[in-house]
């Protein structure tokens, strides 16, 4: 069990062991607490009146629009629907699950604005092994706008993951599985889920845990080599 008190306690041993071990991880109430806190400091501003890009306003070009409720709850859903058009084979499933984790370090820190509920849904996935499928080919939105959609409209039963054997399946079918309801998610918070890098970073710290392998079997096969033909030095 890793229990995470700080961002600072999540380290490149840890990401490995959740990731390749599938080691359970448990949040501090105290760390949640500080989110929380952050989270309603953010939700005083906008009742405030303060702008927010995403969240009292529309994305893009309608960034002068303010939606209503109806409009704003439809933007929810189509935040992390209409991005996620990426095709092909998926990520390996250590990227993926790495991703979860590389979100959960920025939310963590409350800068995000988000809710420790939604910090704990992403813990209670990872824990489960709830493992996205996320498109490899097709992207170019900005930053890893496609991939973050692909990912992580899961945990609102959109979309798809990977079941034990590796084959696709209904994000909402797995949720139902597990005897979990999909996570609503604020206006706030579905931006901050499809915002900023995280694929990119999964797949290098991926690539780099499969050089090591090969760099250890490399190793091995000319140490046994050089002795097998019994070289000198």
């Amino acid at each position: 069990m890793i229990r995470i008190t700080s961002i600072a306690d999540i380290s490149w041993s840890h990401l490995h062991r959740v990731v390749y071990q599938h080691e359970p991880v448990e949040l501090d109430p105290k760390l949640l607490q500080s989110v929380d806190a952050a989270h309603a400091h953010f939700e005083a501003l906008i009742a405030a009146g303060v702008p927010c890009y995403g969240t009292t306003t529309g994305l893009g070009k309608l960034v002068e629009i303010s939606p209503d409720n109806a409009a704003a709850r439809q933007i929810v859903a189509n935040t992390l629907r209409e991005r996620a058009t990426a095709y092909g084979a998926p990520m390996p499933a250590a990227a993926a699950r790495a991703m979860l984790v590389l979100r959960l370090v920025n939310f963590l820190s409350g800068r995000d604005g988000v809710s420790a509920a939604l910090c704990v849904y992403l813990v209670d996935r990872l824990n489960q092994r709830f493992t996205p499928w996320v498109p490899l080919l097709g992207h170019g939105m900005v930053a890893d706008a496609t991939a973050n959609s692909h990912a992580f409209q899961t945990l609102a039963g959109i979309g798809y993951v990977m079941d034990a054997d590796g084959a696709r399946q209904p994000a909402s079918e797995a949720l139902t599985a597990l005897g979990v309801i999909p996570y609503e998610a604020s206006r706030r918070e579905a931006l901050a889920l499809i915002n900023g890098i995280c694929a990119a970073p999964a797949l290098a710290f991926d690539a780099y845990q499969m050089l090591q392998r090969s760099l250890r079997l490399a190793n091995l096969v000319a140490a046994v080599s050089m002795d097998g033909i019994a070289a000198p030095r």
